[in-house]
């Protein structure tokens, strides 16, 4: 996946690759990333240019309120550094405790949520899983 901002707000761009569908934990990263080179229907140049930095793993639950907020709670949030000729399990993990939730909204929402979040006695942070996943690893400083 591929993470693009503009300014607060962010999106996604995916890059299924079918032949992972259904082994990709059993595959080495160096297989991995053969096939998404090989299967890719971007431009190759981008693609080729692009090397894993952080595996990041958690179990998510999904919520959608009526009003078409929708809230996700990650959770079992492990991290590990890539190891380019070991299977994905075979990586070290590192665990973490931290629970997320994560309110994802339009811009037209944004007064819902502020009251939502209010009425719940939330306070609202930023957090990067992928920064807290090089901490965890001692390549950033993250707190």
């Amino acid at each position: 996946e591929k993470k693009i901002r503009s300014g607060r707000l962010g999106t996604k761009e995916y890059l299924p690759i079918k032949s992972l569908e259904d082994e990709k934990n059993l595959l080495s990263l160096k297989e991995i990333i053969y096939r998404t080179k090989k299967e890719s229907e971007k431009d190759p140049l981008q693609i080729a240019s692009l090397h894993p930095t952080l595996l990041t793993s958690y179990k998510r639950e999904y919520y959608e309120d009526n009003y078409d907020l929708r809230i996700t709670l990650d959770n079992h949030i492990t991290y590990a550094l890539p190891l380019i000729k070991k299977k994905i399990y075979e990586n070290y993990w590192i665990k973490t405790n931290k629970r997320i939730l994560e309110f994802k909204f339009t811009p037209r929402q944004k007064n819902y949520v502020a009251r939502t979040i209010r009425n719940l006695n939330l306070v609202p942070v930023r957090h990067s899983k992928y920064l807290a996943g090089l901490s965890a690893h001692g390549m950033a400083n993250y707190i």
